[in-house]
């Protein structure tokens, strides 16, 4: 029985993988010529009442949105939207904005936009702490490539923007 052909195998698994980026980078590979097909074998791996697990999810579900985000905009949202750390919500949705930049750029900037609100929210309300991974300036920063591929005029307000956050 076949669980999904959604990537190669896990070298160390031998279990079907997904394959949100492929080889050459980029967006795309199986996630995203068959997003509903990542979306079943994403929430197969997904464990609610195991914190670590989901923890590992949520990071993968930022991967998966990115690469789904040009084929299936709206499903990717839909997977963003059931990432559980905002932070990972955050970086899902900046992804999404890069990866649909320079094809549907009114709604790349929409996603940014979105995501640096909900990470600016998480700082105003105190929430926000280093946690010996990130915290949302460093977050911010990294969506600064988004910005560029929608306008290159964007950068200097969202480099702003992302310093604030500091």
């Amino acid at each position: 029985m076949t669980v999904a052909r959604i990537g190669p195998s896990h070298p160390s698994s031998g279990q079907p993988s997904l394959s949100a980026n492929p080889p050459g980078g980029g967006p795309g590979g199986a996630v995203a010529t068959a997003p509903a097909e990542a979306e079943r074998v994403l929430a197969l791996t997904a464990k609610p009442d195991d914190y670590q697990r989901q923890y590992q999810w949520d990071q993968y579900a930022v991967r998966v949105c990115h690469g789904m985000a040009p084929a299936d905009l709206a499903r990717a949202r839909k997977v963003a939207a059931s990432i559980k750390e905002e932070p990972f919500r955050a970086r899902a949705l900046a992804n999404m904005a890069d990866a649909v930049a320079k094809t549907k750029a009114k709604q790349a900037l929409e996603l940014l936009d979105e995501a640096f609100a909900m990470l600016g929210k998480r700082v105003a309300l105190g929430k926000d702490a280093f946690n010996n991974f990130s915290h949302a300036a460093s977050l911010a920063a990294l969506s600064l490539v988004a910005a560029e591929r929608i306008d290159p005029a964007l950068v200097p307000e969202f480099l702003w923007r992302a310093v604030a956050m500091h």
